[in-house]
């Protein structure tokens, strides 16, 4: 306990902390990897580490911020946005990842990259939604 503390407390220090705390499987850090991945003033790369340990953490608390970070423009938020929906398996997920896709599906040819399409599908899947190849 006294380390979770220690790791929250110094969640802005380094990658490696907020990785760690995606991995504690610790409640408490869900509040602060909330925070950080709503925090547009930190570095995108940073807040996608946050998202993945939302989902690591599997609380579904994250549902609604992972949401709004399916809106985001850069790849690595997004992509970590939408596999984490996907691991938490949260049926609130289905349509506004549905709406990802269909955004993909319209982005002009340089926005769409084949991952981001995969990653919409798989968290889909694992919602118990089939998505058609594009």
């Amino acid at each position: 306990p006294q380390a979770v503390m220690a790791l929250i407390a110094n969640v802005d220090s380094s990658q490696g902390v907020l990785i760690a705390l995606g991995e504690t499987r610790d409640r408490r850090a869900v509040p602060p990897l909330m925070s950080y991945l709503q925090d547009k003033s930190k570095p995108p790369f940073l807040r996608g580490l946050a998202a993945r340990g939302l989902g690591t953490l599997g609380d579904v608390r994250a549902v609604e911020p992972l949401v709004a970070a399916l809106d985001e423009d850069d790849y690595n938020v997004q992509a970590n946005a939408i596999q984490a929906l996907g691991v938490l398996g949260d049926k609130r997920a289905i349509e506004p990842l549905q709406g990802a896709l269909e955004r993909w599906h319209k982005a002009p040819r340089e926005r769409q990259t084949f991952a981001i399409f995969t990653f919409i599908a798989e968290a889909l899947k694992k919602l118990g939604v089939t998505v058609p190849n594009p």
